[in-house]
């Protein structure tokens, strides 16, 4: 594993700090967008119109563009296809008058490896000092790629245990196989989400929240957890009639819609 969880300040409820321009962007690091994610609660600032992973194809649409604009030579402002991090889900492109006026008084004029970022496991290498030719006040990374990674190595430079948001889903069949494995699922490995694969999964739930942190317990949890500004919705719940029930009822009904099927 390259980006080690849990070693800087990390946000395991990303979802509602980070919003990204395209539905693909977050397809990035889960440790690298846990790590941003603390950086906008500090903050508490969301970070919006994010730009980052960047399919080749979109790489190669900018590399084309930039020749183009410079009479067949690149500028130096874009990332040759294959090399670029946005590529390899570990950058990203902030947006906004909030993070470029953070990013311009208390990044931009230090060294990536002495910067307030570094707290998060977070760099900004295109700065004043460092890149001065071309400096992006936007652009962030992990810590663990500031030094020493050739571009021809950045490919390959997450481990099999580097888990990709959105990339490193499980299928069907290979749920089928480890529910079987454990004797919670009795029927054939075929790939479709039945009754059986259904029941299997109701019946793991519960586990699986206890370990990702959201087996909530009450609708204030549930509110603290997924919403920017909780606290407007936890005094609701005093005086809403049946908030606490519709609030719970959310978190419920999956599990509600896979039993009865």
């Amino acid at each position: 594993m390259k980006i080690i969880p849990n070693k800087y300040k990390e946000e395991p409820y990303w979802h509602k700090w980070l919003y990204f321009v395209y539905s693909h962007g977050n397809q990035l690091s889960v440790v690298f967008l846990r790590r941003l994610a603390a950086l906008a609660r500090d903050y508490n600032q969301i970070m919006s119109g994010i730009y980052g992973y960047r399919p080749k194809e979109e790489s190669q649409r900018l590399w084309d563009a930039d020749l183009k604009a410079n009479g067949g030579k690149p500028s130096g402002r874009v990332a040759e296809p294959g090399t670029s991090w946005h590529e390899h889900h570990l950058a990203v492109d902030l947006s906004g008058e909030f993070w470029k006026n953070i990013s311009m008084s208390q990044w931009m004029n230090k060294t990536r490896l002495k910067q307030p970022l570094n707290a998060y496991g977070l760099i900004l290498p295109l700065n004043n000092i460092d890149y001065p030719r071309y400096p992006e006040w936007w652009h962030l990374q992990p810590i663990e790629t500031a030094i020493g990674i050739d571009k021809d190595k950045r490919r390959d430079f997450l481990d099999v245990d580097d888990l990709v948001y959105g990339m490193n889903s499980v299928s069907v069949s290979q749920f089928q196989t480890a529910m079987k494995t454990i004797g919670l699922y009795t029927g054939a490995i075929d790939g479709r989400p039945g009754p059986l694969t259904r029941a299997a999964a109701s019946k793991i739930m519960p586990l699986l929240h206890q370990i990702l942190g959201t087996d909530y317990q009450t609708a204030k949890e549930i509110i603290e957890a997924s919403q920017a500004s909780p606290q407007f919705w936890i005094e609701r719940l005093k005086t809403i009639s049946y908030l606490e029930d519709y609030t719970m009822n959310i978190v419920n009904i999956g599990n509600c819609e896979t039993l009865e099927k």
